[in-house]
């Protein structure tokens, strides 16, 4: 009896789904460490590193398939990040901490700097070192920082978008953390247009990245360092993958 041939997937949908399986492992990896105080690039690429390699190893046990070249689909996808470059690149350094992308930004840098959820707010510390207490319970002083009496500031939301920001800060400073978003929406986009070219075609896929590359919320929200453009790379990415696995 002959046995089975492989599922093939092309080598655009393997080389967008390493690039998702990178991202939402370094993403976990940081909100894990982040809140066990144990934040820093070393940890988090090192726990990273082994959630990659520990999934690639179980496809290629469970879940073997055989990496076929379409060029069309690579001319198509070169095209569609060549026009996100454009599109979405550079993202705007929006970071006035009265507003949510302020806010993201600079708990993000304070995790970077502190490797934690929780962080010394210099203010409560100078004003009790000069026999002040301005703070006798846990107060909100900043929009989403709480703070102790002690002086130790928290994160009051769940800190999965911040948490990111800290690792790219961590691998590249500012230019990292203001051009986070732009690169979450250039693999999102990607993830939607092979979905799309999956079931409806090679032309259907193209039209559906071009129409998200010039769609105006689309680059405004991958201009700004807020949680939309990871949310839409969770929600592309996992249907691209769903259409995959079915197919």
């Amino acid at each position: 009896m002959r046995p089975p041939e492989r599922p093939q997937v092309t080598a655009g949908e393997a080389g967008v789904a390493a690039a998702l399986l990178v991202v939402c492992s370094l993403t976990w990896a940081s909100l894990a460490l982040a809140n066990l105080g144990w934040h820093s690039l070393p940890a988090v690429l090192a726990l990273a590193g082994g959630v990659v390699g520990s999934t690639l190893l179980a496809l290629r046990r469970f879940a073997p398939v055989t990496v076929v070249l379409d060029r069309h689909e690579l001319a198509a996808l070169a095209a569609l990040v060549l026009a996100a470059g454009v599109f979405l690149f550079p993202g705007f350094r929006y970071n006035l901490g009265d507003k949510d992308p302020g806010l993201y930004v600079a708990t993000g840098i304070a995790m970077a700097r502190e490797g934690a959820t929780t962080f010394p707010d210099s203010v409560v510390s100078n004003a009790k070192a000069l026999g002040e207490r301005p703070v006798t319970r846990e107060t909100q002083r900043l929009p989403g920082i709480a703070v102790a009496p002690d002086g130790t500031s928290r994160v009051q939301f769940y800190p999965l978008w911040s948490a990111v920001i800290a690792t790219a800060y961590d691998l590249a400073g500012y230019n990292g953390v203001f051009n986070l978003t732009p690169v979450l929406g250039l693999v999102a986009i990607a993830c939607f247009a092979l979905a799309v070219r999956r079931g409806a075609g090679g032309a259907a896929g193209l039209l559906c990245g071009a129409l998200l590359v010039t769609n105006m919320l689309q680059v405004w929200q991958a201009k700004y360092p807020t949680t939309e453009t990871l949310t839409e790379l969770f929600i592309g990415g996992g249907l691209f993958l769903l259409v995959v696995a079915v197919e």
